[in-house]
């Protein structure tokens, strides 16, 4: 009888973890200016024109609810998008919005969280985010700004 009584509360509490709506996080990539973009909107870029192409996806975030939220800001004088957990983005900075829920600690997908990593190129002000801990060569690791799960 007991065993029951554990068993109920968890298949309530995956139940509900897999009603929440997740949302990908698609990459893109200029190759004429060098810069980077991620999109919960696969149609925000238009693909093929002024130099954008399509990136690997950074994974999947919930859709905004209740949680820790990523947002997605904008520097207009350097065109460079930032995304973050934090309230305080890099100086220049206005909030775009909310990209949706970090993954962390997600019920349905324990253990699946992946750390995203970002990097600074100080040279052309971009920001470059990646499931890699080490830096590419040229660009500067600010460390973890959020969690995903796996996607696509």
């Amino acid at each position: 009888m007991k065993k029951i009584f554990l068993i109920i509360p968890f298949l309530f509490l995956c139940f509900f973890a897999k009603a929440q709506t997740e949302v990908t996080i698609y990459g893109f990539y200029n190759t004429i200016n060098g810069k980077h973009f991620y999109s919960t909107n696969q149609y925000e870029v238009h693909v093929g024109t002024g130099g954008w192409v399509q990136d690997a996806p950074l994974g999947n975030l919930y859709a905004p609810a209740s949680g820790t939220a990523v947002y997605r800001y904008y520097n207009s004088d350097t065109g460079a998008h930032f995304y973050s957990t934090t309230t305080n983005p890099p100086g220049g900075f206005h909030l775009e919005g909310i990209m949706g829920i970090e993954a962390y600690p997600p019920l349905i997908n324990y253990g699946r969280q992946q750390a995203v990593y970002g990097y600074l190129n100080p040279s052309t002000h971009d920001y470059y985010f990646s499931f890699s801990s080490t830096p590419p060569t040229g660009w500067t690791s600010i460390g973890i700004q959020f969690y995903t799960f796996p996607c696509c």
